[in-house]
């Protein structure tokens, strides 16, 4: 690459796959090494207690409403009811 190589001699020479080598000379772009960048998070969306609350006063609520109610996504309304081993019932 910066030797002359390409990213695919690279990919075959140290047994990776390509996409790493792209991700690799990105972050060396942007942070001029490559060390492992630490994620910028926010605190949890779904604070537990709210969202236990939120659960029993609306036992009806779809994931999207949940999720819109706290401003997240619906994989995240998942991955908390998970987290605090809420389930949601359907009475039809």
């Amino acid at each position: 690459m910066s030797e002359g190589h390409t990213q695919a001699e690279a990919s075959s020479v140290f047994r990776v796959g390509t996409t790493a080598i792209k991700d690799w000379k990105r972050l060396l772009a942007e942070t001029g090494g490559l060390s492992v960048r630490v994620p910028k998070r926010e605190g949890w969306v779904y604070n537990s207690e709210e969202l236990r609350a939120f659960v029993k006063s609306n036992p009806q609520a779809y994931l999207r409403e949940i999720a819109a109610h706290f401003g997240g996504s619906v994989s995240g309304a998942v991955e908390a009811l998970e987290r605090e081993g809420l389930t949601l019932k359907k009475g039809r």
